[in-house]
């Protein structure tokens, strides 16, 4: 489950083609933000641009049961990741994998 930003200085957007499921929800300012879901690996297809874990993230986490990849997200959210103990790898514990 990657995070994805959808503003147009965002764009253009990468890996979202070998998705399973893309939600699409409202953010701050109008703009939308998704969360990408694989059901196998990409095979080294880019996924970006990566952005911050929300609240929704954590429903869709519980509902499918995946890894939340994701860069930064506000302290309750970070809080509740970490209390869950939900897979969650960050853009500064993945080794540098992502961004």
């Amino acid at each position: 489950m990657v995070q994805i930003e959808n503003s147009p200085l965002a764009r253009p957007l990468s890996g979202l083609q070998q998705a399973n499921i893309v939600y699409e929800y409202l953010a701050e300012g109008g703009i939308t933000r998704m969360t990408v879901i694989y059901f196998q690996p990409t095979g080294g297809q880019r996924i970006e641009p990566v952005r911050s874990a929300r609240p929704v993230t954590l429903r869709l986490q519980r509902a499918y049961q995946g890894v939340i990849f994701f860069s930064g997200a506000n302290p309750v959210v970070l809080r509740q990741i970490q209390q869950q103990t939900i897979p969650a790898p960050t853009d500064g514990t993945d080794g540098g994998i992502y961004f």
